[in-house]
C-alpha cells in the first residue's frame, strides 16, 4: 500500500483525484495539504512515502514546501504539480522534487508516477543498499606490492587473503594481477584453467561472467590468477582501465575484501588500482640495501600519483632473520613508520610453496602464521566500526 499525501490550492479541489487515485486500491490517503507549511509539516509528522506537492500553494509556495520537507524527511518522494504553462523544471529538482508533473495530465500517468517512486523503498531490501549504509559492510580493496621480486610479496597476499577468507567467509577474493609468472595459483594448488588476462579477452563483462572466472579454493577464497606464457604478458600490460573499474566494481558489489597482488611495475592499470585502494600494502625486507633504498624510491612515486600517504602501509618482511638493517634503518630511509613485521621462517615458507598447503592453513598457529592473522586485525581495526 503507498501511503500517498495530497495538496490543494482550495478545500475539495484534490477531493476528485483523490478518488481516482483511490479507485483500484493500493493507494491510501494519508492526508491533505492547503498550504506549502502544512504540507512541510504533514509530511514531517506522517511521513507519507509519496506526496504530490502544487507549486502554487499559498503561503508557502510548492518549492519552498518541498525544500523544507526534504530536510525533515528526506525518504518522501516528492512530486511538484505545476500548471501547464510552468516550466520550472529546474527549479523543482534544485528544491528536491524527484519530479515534476502537470496538474491536467491524465490520472493514469499520475498513478504510475506514484507507483514507481513508491518502487524506490523496494530498494532497501537491495544488498547494495546494507553495503552503502552500514560501515561494517562497506567494500575494501587492498592492493599488496613491492618494489623488488623475491621479497615475500606473493607469500604475504596469499596467506593474508586466506586469514580474511577465515574470518569472512564468502566474502574475499584475491587477483593476481602479474602478466607473467603470477605464483597464486601455484601457492594454493589451483589448476589455473581461467585468468584475468582470459576475462579480458571478453570486453563486455557482468557479474555471472566474472564468477564464472574465479577459482575457489578449499577455504571459500576466490581466486581470479595471473595467466600463463607470453600472450599473458601482453593482455596484462595494455589492460584497458575503463575494464578494469567494471571489474573492481563488479567484485566490490559482491565480495567484502578484494585483494591484489600488483608486480612492482607502476603502470595505468596499477596506478588505478593503487588510488581506489582502502589500504597498499608496500612489502620491504631487512637484508638487502637496494630493496630498502627502491622501497624509498616506491613509496616516493605513489605519493606523486596522488595516493593518499594514510592508506600507505609499509610492511617489514623476514624480520629476525639475517639480517643486516633494522625496521628502524628502513623507516628512516623511506619516511614511513612500519606498519606490521613478520617474522623469519625460510623453512615454513619453503614448505608451504612445495606442499601446495599456504601457511595460514598448514602452519596458522607458527609464529609466522599467527602473523598474518595479527595483520588482519590491525587492518581490520581501522576500517570504520572496527569490523
Amino acid at each position: 500500500m503507498v501511503r500517498l499525501l495530497l495538496s490543494e490550492v482550495s478545500p475539495g479541489a484534490a477531493e476528485a483525484l483523490a478518488n481516482q487515485l483511490t479507485a483500484d486500491g493500493g493507494v491510501e490517503i494519508v492526508g491533505f495539504a492547503r498550504d506549502g507549511l502544512e504540507a512541510a509539516q504533514l509530511i514531517a509528522q506522517v511521513k507519507p512515502d509519496v506526496a504530490l506537492i502544487h507549486a502554487a500553494l499559498p503561503g508557502m509556495d510548492g518549492y519552498k514546501a518541498i525544500q523544507m520537507a526534504s530536510l525533515a524527511n528526506p525518504e518522501t518522494a516528492c512530486v511538484l504539480l505545476t500548471n501547464g504553462q510552468d516550466r520550472s523544471g529546474q527549479r523543482a529538482m534544485r528544491s528536491g522534487a524527484r519530479s515534476v508533473v502537470s496538474e491536467d495530465a491524465p490520472v493514469s500517468e499520475i498513478r504510475q508516477l506514484i507507483d514507481e517512486l513508491s518502487e524506490l523503498a523496494r530498494l532497501k531490501t537491495e544488498p547494495e543498499y546494507a553495503i552503502i549504509t552500514d560501515p561494517a559492510k562497506m567494500p575494501v580493496t587492498i592492493t599488496v606490492t613491492g618494489a623488488k621480486g623475491g621479497i615475500g610479496k606473493t607469500t604475504t597476499v596469499t596467506n593474508l587473503a586466506l586469514c580474511f577468507a577465515r574470518r569472512y567467509p564468502g566474502q574475499v577474493v584475491l587477483i593476481d594481477f602479474f602478466g607473467q609468472f603470477g605464483d597464486i595459483a601455484l601457492l594454493l594448488d589451483l589448476a589455473s584453467d581461467s585468468s584475468i588476462a582470459e576475462l579480458a579477452g571478453f570486453g563486455e563483462i557482468d557479474q555471472d561472467l566474472v564468477e564464472r572466472h574465479l577459482m575457489v579454493h578449499s577455504s571459500g577464497l576466490r581466486v581470479l590468477p595471473a595467466p600463463t606464457g607470453r600472450s599473458g604478458l601482453a593482455t596484462i600490460a595494455h589492460v584497458d582501465v575503463g575494464y578494469l573499474a567494471n571489474l573492481l566494481g563488479l567484485l566490490r558489489r559482491r565480495y567484502r575484501f578484494v585483494l591484489f597482488d600488483i608486480p612492482p611495475l607502476v603502470g595505468d592499470a596499477s596506478e588505478y588500482v593503487f588510488l581506489r585502494s582502502t589500504f597498499v600494502l608496500v612489502v620491504a625486507t631487512l637484508n638487502d640495501l637496494a630493496v630498502i633504498r627502491d622501497t624509498a624510491d616506491l613509496l616516493a612515486m605513489l605519493g606523486t600519483q596522488q595516493v593518499p600517504r594514510d592508506r600507505v602501509r609499509l610492511i617489514a618482511n623476514q624480520d629476525g632473520g639475517s639480517r643486516q638493517f633494522t625496521a628502524r634503518d628502513l623507516e628512516e630511509t623511506t619516511g614511513y613508520k612500519v606498519f606490521h613485521r613478520i617474522p623469519h621462517d625460510a623453512q615454513a615458507v619453503v614448505r608451504a610453496i612445495n606442499e601446495g598447503v599456504p601457511i595460514a592453513v598448514g602452519q596458522a598457529q607458527s609464529p609466522i602464521g599467527r602473523s598474518f592473522d595479527e595483520l588482519v586485525s590491525l587492518l581490520v581495526r581501522e576500517l570504520p566500526g572496527g569490523s
